[in-house]
């Protein structure tokens, strides 16, 4: 008797279980209204910390591979920031006690996506460290092979950090150029093919950029004229700042004008004198002058002036000083000295001869002045000129006249003879 009621009992609990479970399988099946157990307060919050570490990370497929050397600061930057993001969600997935939650389980698959891209990441790493080594010894026997060179290469590399800028040089600059230019040259194509600058520190020095020592030695023959051509520059300027200083001040000139006449009268002519004194440069770098665009500063300030002139011409007439007087020797000496000048009017400022003589009483010479105005044939407006000339005594009477500073463009002003 009681053997049958315990085998009933037990019978009885067995399968109101073995009941039970089946029911919460077919109602989790059917529906999904069970659910995994809450997570405890605190593995909540730490996985909610974890989720954190990794939001708005994103796997960049562009520094995943074949990414080159110079692109290994960037990778090693991806590679911190994944990193400390990776083991702040891992550190913080230790505290979590149920690891078997799903929500546990999601974000651990999640992170094994960026275990394997930082897998990726230290794979190039390694790569970009070997490859720094090798450039790092390729650029130890360039400098070996070149660094007799520095002073020249240092000297062009002015031009090339600064383009626009004149670097005055010495007689013995250029010689020295063409050579090294030629050896580095040879060195780069071959040996040292692909050589890179060294970029250690936060101020690197500008003579270890081996790539622009290659750079230059490739061109070398056009650095040459460059830096030829920007001294010719430099002198032509010159010339330009005189042009623009005299439109500053041509309103108070009253047409007295302090600048270089003979290159806007003569200009192929004062061109050529103007350089004579770099014609060994020139020949140097296989150059007869200095390309059009050296002057080009220069012409567009002397345009801007001589319009500036025509202007205000209006406001400098010719005015009359002293008697009107024909002077033959004036006007031949102005008609001769000046290709194609025409000779206007002359005005004796004094009554007679001006006679210096010495302690003794004796004439040295005598001397007389005046003003002369005439027209040259490329200007619209005329041009006044103040002369002194003289005679020298010679015993018995003076001799012939003559002018210490003769007839000069350069001497004399801008004047309105309409």
């Amino acid at each position: 008797m009681y053997s049958s009621c315990c085998c009933i009992r037990w019978f009885s609990r067995h399968i109101c279980g073995m009941v039970g479970l089946l029911f919460m399988v077919v109602v989790v099946a059917g529906g999904g209204v069970a659910h995994a157990q809450p997570l405890d307060s605190n593995s909540q919050i730490r996985l909610d910390r974890g989720k954190q570490a990794i939001a708005g990370l994103k796997i960049r497929e562009d520094l995943r591979r074949n990414v080159p050397a110079a692109r290994a600061a960037e990778v090693n930057a991806e590679h911190e920031r994944v990193l400390r993001a990776v083991e702040e969600a891992q550190n913080q997935l230790m505290m979590v006690r149920n690891k078997r939650h799903p929500d546990v389980v999601a974000l651990q698959r999640e992170l094994s996506t960026f275990q394997a891209y930082l897998k990726d990441l230290n794979a190039l790493i390694k790569e970009h460290k070997t490859a720094a080594s090798i450039d790092q010894k390729l650029r130890g026997e360039f400098s070996e092979a070149y660094w007799k060179y520095r002073e020249t290469i240092e000297f062009f590399m002015q031009y090339y950090d600064n383009p626009g800028r004149y670097f005055d040089y010495g007689s013995e600059t250029l010689a020295r150029a063409k050579p090294a230019f030629k050896e580095i040259n040879e060195g780069c194509t071959t040996r040292f093919q692909g050589v890179t600058d060294d970029t250690w520190g936060m101020r690197p020095d500008r003579l270890m950029r081996y790539s622009v020592w290659c750079k230059m030695a490739a061109e070398g023959d056009e650095w040459i004229k460059r830096a030829v051509t920007m001294k010719a520059a430099f002198y032509v300027n010159q010339l330009t700042e005189s042009f623009e200083k005299t439109s500053k001040t041509l309103a108070e000139s009253k047409g007295s004008l302090g600048w270089d006449q003979k290159y806007y009268l003569e200009p192929v002519e004062r061109k050529l004198e103007f350089f004579k004194f770099m014609e060994k440069d020139f020949k140097f770098v296989g150059m007869e002058r200095p390309p059009d665009e050296v002057f080009a500063k220069a012409d567009a300030a002397l345009a801007k002036l001589l319009a500036e002139i025509k202007e205000q011409v209006k406001n400098w007439p010719c005015e009359p000083d002293g008697t009107p007087m024909a002077d033959p020797f004036v006007q031949k000496s102005f008609t001769t000295g000046i290709k194609g000048l025409k000779f206007l009017k002359n005005y004796r400022r004094s009554v007679g001869w001006e006679v210096t003589i010495n302690a003794f009483g004796v004439p040295q010479y005598r001397k007389i002045g005046g003003k002369a105005i005439f027209k040259l044939p490329k200007e619209t407006w005329c041009r006044s000129q103040y002369y002194t000339y003289f005679q020298d005594y010679q015993g018995k009477g003076y001799g012939q006249s003559y002018f210490k500073h003769g007839p000069n463009t350069g001497l004399s002003s801008v004047c309105d003879c309409r």
